[in-house]
């Protein structure tokens, strides 16, 4: 079995975008390939090099199971690079960097541009950026007609976001992708199904990014032990975190991924409920995929000490993310008998 390799960056092969990169606090910058044009997002982590570990392997992982994710690697940096990044961000915030970085492939077509969460979801909620599928839904409603795969996606990346345990999906880390020849005023007009088929092709849900506040980033090494030790009443706990999720249930509380897809896959099917079938085709998906393979995608990744990723962390990542494929399946199989 072939592991993905730790390459160091060529910065002589790449040239350094003067672009803002919108959303995100990690240090970053965009290169340009100066042979195949492909641009990509360079991040350092902001707190621990467990955050690039996690980055690769949601994508490799979610690639795997058939949601859209940014395609990431990682690299060492190297000269022209940590050069490129101190120049931007100073010595002082590079200060604690091991030199490792994620190198996320950023494909968005000529003419398109990211039309972030937030720029559409509107709340009174001061600092509090949790919100309903309903509220969700007259959103992206309103503003892009025939909007029925754009909550197909959205529904992936909530049953994606629940596997990985992804605590860090606020509004600015996700995008519908529109080009710009998109006519948004045509939402105000009954337009024909053929219309509305035609004006879909301009946009779309972007694909999934921003994963490093995922996949047991953030647990100290004596916690991850306390974990192992006390097996699944510990998994139950860690899974049920209601205070990282960026939904709301029916009752209007802010609840944990998995309740909040459980609440639309027991309520009846029909149209005040389609988040049932939403839910169920990525769950339906992914309810086969077996522990081989997620222990397979864990091996394959680079095996470096300056990751921080234990062998112990490992282990537990692999029974968090099957005991949370196995709440899923059963709910699957609850919701259709």
């Amino acid at each position: 079995m072939k592991s993905y390799e730790l390459h160091e960056f060529d910065s002589s092969k790449h040239q350094v975008l003067n672009e803002d990169v919108t959303g995100g606090s990690r240090p970053r910058v965009m290169v340009r390939n100066l042979a195949t044009k492909q641009k990509s997002l360079i991040k350092i982590y902001k707190e621990k090099p467990t955050e690039l570990w996690a980055e690769m392997m949601a994508s490799k992982l979610g690639s795997k199971m058939g949601f859209e994710v940014q395609a990431t690697s990682l690299r060492i940096a190297d000269v022209g690079l940590k050069s490129a990044l101190k120049e931007i961000y100073g010595d002082r915030s590079l200060e604690n960097w091991n030199g490792l970085v994620a190198q996320v492939n950023y494909i968005l077509p000529a003419k398109t541009n990211f039309h972030y969460g937030n720029q559409f979801i509107l709340r009174s909620r001061g600092h509090d950026e949790s919100f309903s599928l309903k509220e969700l839904e007259d959103a992206l409603r309103s503003a892009y007609p025939s909007s029925e795969d754009l909550l197909q996606k959205f529904a992936d990346m909530v049953v994606f976001d629940f596997i990985i345990g992804n605590s860090d999906r606020h509004s600015g880390n996700w995008a519908i992708a529109v080009h710009a020849d998109y006519p948004s005023q045509l939402g105000l007009f009954r337009l024909s199904t053929e219309d509305r088929a035609n004006i879909s092709k301009y946009r779309a849900f972007a694909k999934l990014f921003d994963h490093g506040d995922s996949l047991l980033y953030e647990l100290e090494d004596r916690k991850v032990t306390r974990m192992i030790n006390e097996g699944e009443t510990a998994l139950h706990r860690y899974t049920s975190r209601a205070y990282l999720s960026y939904l709301r249930n029916e009752a209007g509380q802010r609840a944990c991924l998995f309740d909040v897809i459980a609440e639309k896959l027991r309520g009846r099917a029909g149209d005040q409920n389609k988040w049932k079938s939403y839910f169920k085709a990525p769950i339906d998906r992914v309810k086969d995929f077996n522990q081989y393979e997620v222990a397979k995608t864990i091996a394959q990744m680079p095996n470096n000490e300056d990751l921080c990723y234990s062998s112990d962390r490992k282990d537990l990542l692999l029974r968090v993310i099957q005991y949370r494929l196995n709440l899923l399946k059963k709910l699957l199989s609850e919701s259709t008998q």
